[in-house]
C-alpha cells in the first residue's frame, strides 16, 4: 500500500469534485467520509493522515491536489455533470492512479519519475530484444567480483559495531548482534542466525534471509555502521558495473526500433499525465503507443554517470524531424535498502526538451 502523502495526492484530485469549502478547514474525518461516499475503489482502512489532524505537509498536498482536480475538470469538461471517480491506488498498477468517467489519469506531485522499471526492461528497450528477464542484477551481472568485495566490507562494518537496536515509530523493533562469528538478525520475535560470517558470501546471505529481515534489520544496522572503506568499495563496484554495462549496451544498441517508445511511458491506451507541485501545474495527453510512428525518433547516445556512488544510465533521444532532444535517466539502485533484492532502474526525465514538446500534447 502506498504512503499517506501518495494517497492524499491522488484522492484529493478526486474529492475536488465534491468538496467546495476552504481546504484549510478540512479534517481527516471529513476527507475520509468524502472518499467513502464518492470514490469507488477506496478502502475505509486506507491511511489518509498520520494523526488526528492534517500536518502542514499533508494539507499542502491536499491543496495541490484540489487545485489540480479543479483544473482537470475545467480542461476535460468533467464539471458539466457529476463524474464517476475510481481510485486505482490500491491496485497493482504503477501508472494509472485515478479514473474520471472513462479517462485514465496518471498523477504526480514533486517527482519527475516516469516509471519504475528493472534493468532487464532497460536492456530490452536499448537492444530491441526480449533476451533479458525480470531479476537481472546490475552488480552480480556486470561487476561480480567488486560486488562481493562490497558485501564483504559491509560485514566488516557490522563486526566493528557488533550490537544494534532500532525501535521504529511504525511499531516494530529491530535488533542485531554478532557473537562468536555468528550474525543474529531479529525483528520482533523472529531471529535469523547466520554462522561463520567471516566466510559469508552474498549468495549465502541472500539465501538465509528474507526481504523483511534485510530491509528492517540488516540495512538499518548497516546505514549506522557504514565507514569510508564501505563507501569506497561501493563506488568501485558502481564504476566497474557502469563501465561494463555501457560497453555491453553500445555493442548491442539498436538506435531506432519500436522498443524506443517504451521510454516515453506509452501504453496501448491514451491517458492523461498531470501534476501540481505548488509551483508548476501540468496537464498533458499521452498518446496510445499504436498511434505513434517510432521512426520519428532515434537514440543519440547512451552513457553512464556516477555521482558519488550512484549509478545512472543516461539515454538521449532525438526527434529526427524536429531535432529536439530529450535525455532520460535510469537510477540503477537499491530501493529498499542495500543488498536487499534486485536493484531497480527507475526512469526520470533528465534534461533537454520537455516531453510536451516531443511526444505529449499539453492541454494547458
Amino acid at each position: 500500500m502506498a504512503d499517506v502523502l501518495t494517497n492524499l495526492r491522488e484522492l484529493s484530485v478526486g474529492i475536488s469534485f465534491f468538496y467546495f469549502d476552504n481546504p484549510d478547514d478540512i479534517t481527516p474525518a471529513t476527507f475520509r467520509n468524502l472518499c467513502i461516499s464518492n470514490i469507488s475503489g477506496f478502502d475505509s482502512r486506507t491511511p489518509v493522515s498520520q494523526g488526528d489532524e492534517f500536518s502542514v505537509r499533508e494539507l499542502q498536498t491536499i491543496k495541490n491536489g484540489i487545485i489540480l482536480g479543479k483544473r482537470l475538470g475545467d480542461v476535460l469538461g468533467f464539471r458539466k455533470s457529476n463524474p464517476s471517480i475510481r481510485w486505482r491506488g490500491n491496485e497493482k498498477d504503477d501508472l494509472i492512479d485515478l479514473q474520471i468517467n472513462d479517462t485514465n489519469i496518471s498523477l504526480k506531485e514533486k517527482s519527475w519519475i516516469l516509471k519504475n522499471m528493472g534493468l532487464y526492461s532497460v536492456l530490452n528497450i536499448l537492444t530491441n530484444s526480449d533476451k533479458f528477464r525480470r531479476g537481472v542484477h546490475i552488480f552480480e551481472t556486470f561487476a561480480p567480483d567488486e560486488f562481493e568485495q562490497w558485501f564483504e566490507s559491509a560485514i566488516k562494518c557490522l563486526m566493528q559495531n557488533p550490537k544494534f537496536e532500532y525501535i521504529s515509530p511504525k511499531g516494530y523493533t529491530s535488533r542485531g548482534r554478532i557473537e562468536k562469528q555468528t550474525l543474529y538478525l531479529t525483528i520482533d520475535n523472529t531471529t535469523v542466525e547466520i554462522p561463520d560470517i567471516q566466510n559469508l558470501t552474498y549468495a549465502k546471505f541472500n539465501q538465509l534471509t528474507n526481504s523483511k529481515i534485510r530491509e528492517k534489520v540488516f540495512c538499518k544496522w548497516l546505514s549506522n555502521a557504514a565507514d569510508k572503506n564501505y563507501h569506497d568499495k561501493k563506488r568501485v563496484c558502481a564504476m566497474t558495473a557502469g563501465k561494463n554495462l555501457e560497453k555491453y549496451i553500445n555493442q548491442h544498441l539498436v538506435n531506432s526500433s519500436p522498443a524506443i517508445l517504451n521510454l516515453f511511458n506509452l501504453e496501448k491506451y491514451e491517458y492523461i499525465y498531470a501534476k501540481n507541485d505548488g509551483h508548476i501545474l501540468q496537464i498533458s495527453k499521452v498518446p496510445g503507443i499504436d498511434t505513434v510512428d517510432y521512426t520519428n525518433w532515434c537514440i543519440e547516445k547512451v552513457e553512464v554517470s556516477i555521482p558519488d556512488s550512484q549509478l545512472n544510465l543516461k539515454t538521449t533521444i532525438r526527434n529526427v524531424k524536429t531535432g529536439k532532444l530529450c535525455t532520460f535517466r535510469n537510477e540503477i539502485r537499491y530501493s529498499h535498502g542495500q543488498f536487499n533484492g534486485t536493484p531497480e532502474a527507475k526512469l526520470y526525465v533528465e534534461a533537454g526538451d520537455n516531453l510536451e514538446d516531443i511526444i505529449y500534447l499539453s492541454l494547458i
